[in-house]
């Protein structure tokens, strides 16, 4: 994270970080450089970690902060996006049993109410609100924007469940909601985070005595709503 903050114009210097470091253990903006560096050593002595690994912890946590803000930010205004009804199995019978049963002309709401595990849209028939593409199961979300409105698909294997979908309404670049930005930009995080690692050959080994001392600090930062 740290090291692709650059590419996102995420400044983490060492003044921002003396910045935050002061922030997060509330010395005063005017407080002078003596008040600082005791306040500093303290926080350093009670992490465990030595001064370097702190100063990394602490550019991790305002990368962190920094760049999912970015994502927030770029998330688009539109995206094409999917209304469909959903049957969600795991095992091959269970959806064999299921498709037949649509084949044979039964109600898809009333099927994907009684057999559906997904709990949350069987409630409602299986139906799931408007979606962009692009946030489902890869294999799920090639059938949605591909498939005839009305029509009902074949078994779909996803990666950790077997799909039977009905398309109900599709529109492109539909303006996407605030409840859904956050999760688009959840998802372009990661796929960036992913890429990244691939690029840098990101590896961590971390002693037992090293996770605890991280931690301690990043359970001090999620205490101060970091």
């Amino acid at each position: 994270m740290r090291q692709g903050a650059p590419e996102k114009g995420v400044d983490l210097s060492d003044e921002a970080i003396d910045a935050e470091i002061r922030r997060q253990e509330s010395v005063p903006d005017d407080a002078d450089q003596k008040t600082f560096a005791t306040a500093y050593r303290k926080a350093v002595r009670d992490s465990g970690l030595s001064t370097e690994a702190y100063r990394d912890v602490i550019a991790a946590g305002m990368a962190a902060t920094a760049i999912q803000s970015k994502f927030v930010e770029e998330v688009p205004k539109t995206a094409d996006q999917v209304r469909f009804r959903a049957i969600v199995l795991t095992t091959e019978d269970d959806a064999k049993a299921a498709l037949e049963r649509l084949r044979n002309g039964e109600d898809f709401a009333a099927v994907a109410g009684e057999v559906s595990l997904d709990t949350a849209s069987r409630a409602n028939g299986g139906e799931v609100d408007w979606t962009p593409r692009g946030l489902v199961d890869p294999a799920l979300d090639e059938v949605l924007f591909s498939l005839e409105i009305g029509q009902i698909s074949d078994i779909i294997t996803g990666q950790s469940a077997l799909f039977i979908v009905q398309v109900l309404e599709r529109q492109d670049q539909r303006e996407t909601t605030d409840s859904q930005r956050p999760i688009l930009a959840n998802k372009a995080q990661q796929e960036w985070l992913s890429q990244l690692e691939e690029r840098l050959g990101a590896a961590i080994s971390l002693s037992d005595a090293q996770t605890n001392s991280l931690l301690k600090v990043v359970q001090s930062e999620a205490g101060e709503g970091q």
